[in-house]
C-alpha cells in the first residue's frame, strides 16, 4: 500500500504544533511500512469515444496534451496560459473573476451559439501533467466543435498581447491569494507543497513566479505541449466524429 508514514504528510492550521504531533502519534503512530517508490508515468496519448454515454443529449469533446509536473520551471507559464484560455458555460451571471474576457469566452462562447460550454483545465502530478480543452455542443455541431477546439489549441502557440497576459496574471494571483485565505485552502496547499517541493512556498513567492512569466514563456510551453501526442475523449451523441489521427493532423506546432 502507498499509505505508509514516509508517504504521508499531516498539515494543520490554527492549532499548536505539539497538539498536532500528539494527535498524529495517537491516531497514526501504529502505521508501518516502507516508502513505496511510485512507477514513473509514461504519457502515450490515445482516444476514447463513448457514443450514447450520458443523458443530456449533447456532444462532449476534450482535447488533451501532456503538460508539466509540479517541479517544472514552466509550471507558472502553463498556469498563466490556462487563465488566458479560461472559459465556462454559455450562461454566466458575470461579475469579477468570472473569466468573461478569456479567449474561450470571447472567441468561442460569445461567437458560436451552439456551444454550450468551453473550458480549459490542467491537472498536475509529480512526474507529468495534462492540459485540456473541453467543449459541449448540440450533437449536430460536434464536428464543428472539434474544429473550434483545434483552432483554439493552435492559437495557444501564437501571439499573446500584453493586455490578456497581464489580465491572466492578475486572475491567477487572485486565485492563489484567495485560496490561501481559508484554513482549508491553506492546509491543503501546505500538504501538497511538502509532497511536491519538501517546503512550503508563500503566496508572495508564488505570485513573484507568476509576475516573471513573459509572452514568450507562454508561447514556448504551448508549442511544447502541442508537440506531444494528442489525447481525444468524446462521449454522448458523437456519431461521425473524426478520429484521433484525423484531429491530430490538424494540430500544428507553430
Amino acid at each position: 500500500t502507498c499509505y505508509t508514514p514516509p508517504n504521508t504528510v499531516i498539515a494543520a492550521v490554527g492549532v499548536e504544533h505539539d497538539e498536532v504531533v500528539e494527535a498524529a502519534d495517537k491516531y497514526f503512530g501504529s502505521l508501518g511500512g516502507e516508502k513505496v517508490a511510485p512507477m514513473a508515468a509514461k504519457y502515450q496519448g490515445g482516444e476514447i469515444q463513448m457514443p450514447g454515454y450520458g443523458a443530456d443529449g449533447m456532444a462532449h469533446v476534450a482535447l488533451s496534451f501532456e503538460s508539466v509536473n509540479w517541479t517544472d520551471d514552466s509550471l507558472a507559464a502553463v498556469s498563466v496560459l490556462q487563465m488566458i484560455m479560461g472559459g465556462g458555460g454559455s450562461f454566466s451571471a458575470g461579475g469579477p473573476g468570472k473569466g468573461m474576457y478569456t479567449r474561450l469566452y470571447e472567441q468561442v462562447l460569445n461567437t458560436y451559439g451552439f456551444v454550450q460550454s468551453a473550458m480549459c483545465s490542467q491537472v498536475v502530478y509529480s512526474d507529468t501533467g495534462l492540459f485540456t480543452l473541453y467543449g459541449i455542443s448540440f450533437p449536430q455541431y460536434a464536428n464543428q466543435l472539434v474544429a473550434i477546439l483545434v483552432e483554439q489549441a493552435n492559437k495557444m502557440a501564437g501571439p499573446v498581447n500584453a493586455t490578456e497576459l497581464q489580465r491572466a496574471k492578475n486572475l491567477l494571483k487572485s486565485y492563489i491569494t484567495m485560496h490561501l485565505e481559508s484554513r482549508y485552502g491553506l492546509s491543503d496547499d501546505m500538504g501538497r507543497a511538502v509532497i511536491a517541493y519538501n517546503q512550503v512556498k508563500s503566496a508572495q513567492e508564488l505570485c513573484k513566479q507568476v509576475d516573471a512569466v513573459t509572452a514568450k514563456d507562454v508561447q514556448d510551453i504551448a508549442k511544447k505541449m502541442l508537440s506531444t501526442k494528442l489525447s481525444v475523449t468524446a462521449l454522448g451523441d458523437i456519431s461521425g466524429l473524426p478520429s484521433r489521427d484525423d484531429v491530430a493532423r490538424q494540430i500544428t506546432e507553430k
